[in-house]
């Protein structure tokens, strides 16, 4: 007893006070000196503040301050500061010791218009399960085990067993794409084997492919892995493509050759030089640029890209007043398809069509823009792409020519609503009409072959159409005044070009000849010749009254007199174009030449006949007519062709003349039967989606200094039934990565922090960044939150800052974190800190008060004054 008494005396001591706040101090210290070394909080915590023993030292104060309060009894009244301040020095402990066991510090990260009622605890570790509903597919049974509970026991989660065999402290994860271990693997597709690239290793031959249906043209297909990824892709671009060189007048073929070895010397075609220069814009390197081929032809430019809507098109740099240069170039190439992968483990994929087209996608394991997920992920997840080609002819001529039909279709549609005309094509109208030709198909007629000429004015041969076209140009109609400013315009012009050709600019042409209104041209860029043309031509015109007969007039030189007074009012091929969509231009093309052949071969397959005269007997066919139903065969066929998403199954009458008449195409060429097989094979196949499975790759590494930075990997055994599987996960730290499918698709699973419900959802309404005046440095972020009270169910709308946080009266307090990314432009995300402290409105903070109050009252009575 005598022992008992003596350690109930020593449990309410001074002395065991001092030795409780001098181990408090040198476990202070000690994690002091641990952070300094350590560079890592979590770290010095986990070793003293988050210690064991150091939460016993609370403990210890308790029962320290408790016993030397009862050692006062029996109580008197002098005792009563000491035991108040006793008293709140015990809540105060109280409080912590609750706070500490039940008090919650978590984060919640929310994107803007996003809300949420939980939240995770930083730098804890569990097991998230989830199992789709049985009842309910879109409600699944979630579950979180602590990664204590693992460690020690195999754990059951409904039919599931799963046990902890594996742990490392750190580990790197990556996402695995096209390409997984030493082979590129696409869905479908049989398993491409890597080959580690080097310039003198002979390759094997490569993997052939139809994508598109079966009798598509194969692919070949190649998986590399190299550090140099440009350069090997612009190597296997260069392999085996050719160059062909014609005439653009007359489509004469001059030369086939391979491209790389035009790049290294020169070419000579009778008069003309060709030097050769492949600027390889490599875009995956940069978005925003494009691979292209510079062609030197004498002293002209040309200049072709390789990628994007305007691919293959020769574009005439050094004179594009002129049109097109005298020398068309086309690329012929099996399709080859690339699958390479760095030293960091990145993959690219690169695309080269049957016409030298280039398409190129990185896929970099950290920025993939992407990710499908199949049935919310039970069934994995797939990094996909659409096929960057059709299989329809896409090539230079294709487009150059599903370009004009566009434009025709324009010209007809608005002829067709509209009277009026410029006068230049009033003129070519009247003319049609006299040749019996379709205006809109006369008139791009005349102005490809007039770009063709590689001239300022109309100069190529005169095909049969175009000779009846100018026979029946009616000059007349024009005032003489517009007959003496045409024709002073085109000799003029002729003037002009042959100065333009020694490299003048057109105001000094004007100020050398003395013109009278040379001055504005000064200020107009002199590398766009044809607005000044334009200008030009409105001042002639102006001016006409008081000019004198020209030379010649119009009717003596008609087609140059003609594209004179186009050009006048700027009415020319490369004007009347519009920046280019490829591909559905280039589909509504050809499903519209296979809707003409069809309708064609229907009513006269023997005879070619025009748009107008077929409209006409269809007009006369009787509504029940086997034809007529054919042709509307026909044109359900083009609508599905074309992709149309409002398919007329009983088109009328009506419809298919007004179809045929506006979408006529230019050429009326007829398709043989392999080439209507072929080309309906091709506008009827689905579009191809490339898929590879997602994947992760781990690799175990030792512990990182900073504890803070360290992602533990664990690897656990699931076992259902008599079905076994291994999964080895990285810790996810927000828990907001994919959840990965288990056990056929039956369950999800994720190693992540745990989180906690709270009784209020957080919606960020807005985040923003609030700079210094005239800068871009800030000086303070806000985020207006919507707070839901899910018991209450009441909102109020709060702007949390850095300095301004937001206190429930439960005692929930949310402080602004931080927001990302700092611009403007882009959705903002807020994570926001959620504390709550259980005790502190009924113990730490009238524990707070009842201390100050005794303390108080100690100073005023002093009751352990001598008296």
């Amino acid at each position: 007893m005598k022992h008992l008494l003596k350690f109930y005396h020593f449990l309410g001591s001074i002395q065991l006070a001092i030795m409780l706040m001098v181990l408090a101090i040198l476990i202070a210290a000690l994690g002091t000196i641990l952070e300094a070394q350590s560079q890592s909080h979590l770290a010095s915590a986990y070793l003293t503040y988050h210690n064991p023993l150091f939460r016993s030292l609370a403990g210890g104060f308790f029962i320290n301050i408790f016993v030397s309060a009862l050692r006062r009894w029996p109580f008197r009244v002098r005792h009563i500061p000491f035991l108040i301040t006793h008293c709140g020095l015990l809540m105060l402990l109280s409080g912590l010791i609750i706070n500490n066991y039940y008090g919650i510090q978590g984060c919640m990260g929310l994107i803007e218009g996003g809300a949420s009622d939980q939240i995770f605890l930083p730098h804890t570790y569990a097991i998230h399960l989830e199992k789709k509903g049985i009842e309910n597919s879109y409600k699944n049974i979630q579950r979180e085990y602590p990664l204590n509970q693992l460690m020690h026991q195999r754990v059951k989660f409904e039919d599931m067993e799963m046990q902890m065999i594996d742990y490392a402290p750190h580990s790197y994860e990556r996402k695995e794409t096209w390409i997984k271990g030493n082979q590129a693997i696409l869905a479908g597709i049989t398993p491409i084997p890597l080959i580690e690239f080097q310039d003198d290793k002979h390759l094997p031959p490569p993997f052939k492919a139809h994508f598109h249906h079966e009798k598509a043209q194969p692919w070949n297909l190649i998986a590399l892995k190299t550090p140099f990824i440009s350069e090997t892709a612009k190597n296997f671009y260069l392999q085996n493509l050719t160059v062909k060189i014609s005439e653009t007048a007359g489509g004469k073929i001059l030369v086939e050759e391979s491209l790389a070895k035009l790049l290294l010397a020169p070419l000579d075609i009778n008069t003309a030089q060709f030097s050769f220069a492949l600027e390889w814009n490599d875009p995956t390197l940069n978005e925003l640029i494009q691979p292209t081929l510079q062609v030197q032809i004498n002293d002209e430019k040309m200049v072709i890209r390789l990628a994007g809507p305007a691919s293959l098109l020769n574009q005439n740099i050094s004179s594009p007043h002129r049109g097109k240069l005298p020398f068309t170039l086309d690329f012929f190439k099996e399709p080859t398809c690339l699958i390479m992968q760095d030293e960091q483990e990145d993959n690219y994929l690169y695309f080269f069509n049957a016409h030298g087209e280039v398409y190129a996608q990185s896929f970099k394991k950290e920025e993939l823009t992407s990710i499908t997920a199949y049935d919310e992920g039970f069934e994995g997840y797939k990094v996909q792409m659409p096929f960057p080609f059709d299989d329809f002819p896409c090539s230079r001529t294709d487009k150059e020519q599903a370009e004009l039909l566009r434009i025709a279709i324009k010209l007809r549609q608005g002829l067709a609503h509209y009277s009026t005309l410029s006068p230049p094509l009033q003129l070519l109208k009247q003319a049609a009409d006299a040749s019996h030709q379709e205006f809109a198909e006369a008139t791009l007629n005349f102005l490809q072959a007039w770009e063709n000429s590689s001239s300022l004015l109309f100069t190529a041969p005169y095909s049969p159409s175009l000779e009846r076209l100018f026979h029946k140009l009616n000059w007349n109609i024009l005032t003489q005044q517009e007959q003496y400013a045409c024709g002073w315009l085109c000799l003029f012009l002729e003037e002009i070009e042959k100065e333009l050709e020694k490299e003048k600019k057109f105001s000094q042409i004007l100020i050398k000849r003395k013109w009278p209104f040379a001055l504005p041209f000064m200020s107009l860029d002199n590398n766009s010749v044809d607005p000044m043309i334009s200008l030009f031509a409105q001042q002639l015109f102006a001016i006409a009254s008081q000019l004198p007969p020209p030379p010649k007039m119009p009717p003596m030189f008609s087609a140059k007199a003609l594209s004179a007074y186009l050009k006048a009012y700027g009415i020319t091929l490369s004007n009347l174009r519009e920046p280019m969509q490829s591909q559905p231009i280039i589909r509504s093309y050809h499903a519209s030449r296979l809707y003409f052949d069809k309708v064609l071969k229907i009513l006269s397959p023997t005879a070619p006949m025009r748009a107008p005269q077929l409209a006409l007997l269809i007009n006369a066919l009787p509504d029940n007519s086997y034809a007529l139903e054919e042709i509307r065969k026909a044109y359900i066929s083009y609508q599905i062709h074309n992709k149309e998403e409002n398919l007329s199954y009983s088109p009328s009458k009506a419809e298919l003349i007004t179809h045929l008449l506006y979408h006529a195409p230019l050429d009326t060429k007829s398709l043989s039967s392999e080439e209507i097989s072929a080309l309906s094979a091709s506008l009827n196949a689905d579009e191809v989606i490339l898929k590879t499975p997602l994947t992760l790759k781990q690799t175990k590494d030792k512990s990182l200094p900073k504890w803070e930075h360290n992602l533990p990997l664990l690897t656990l055994e699931l076992k259902e039934g008599t079905y076994k599987e291994l999964i080895t996960l990285t810790y996810d730290p927000y828990g907001k990565k994919l959840l990965w499918p288990i056990l056929k698709g039956k369950y999800l699973i994720r190693f992540q922090p745990l989180f906690r419900d709270i009784p209020y959802k957080i919606r960020l309404h807005d985040a923003r960044q609030i700079n210094y005046p005239g800068t871009s440095q800030p000086y303070s972020y806000e985020s207006d939150i919507f707070i839901n009270d899910l018991k209450r169910n009441t909102r109020i709308e709060k702007t949390l800052s850095m300095n301004n946080i937001y206190q429930t009266t439960e005692g929930y307090r949310f402080y602004l974190a931080n927001i990302s990314p700092s611009s403007e432009v882009t959705v903002q995300h807020a994570q926001i800190l959620v504390n709550y402290d259980p005790a502190k409105y009924w113990l730490t903070y009238p524990g707070v008060l009842m201390i100050s109050l005794g303390i108080g009252l100690l100073w005023w009575m002093q009751p352990y004054k001598r008296r």
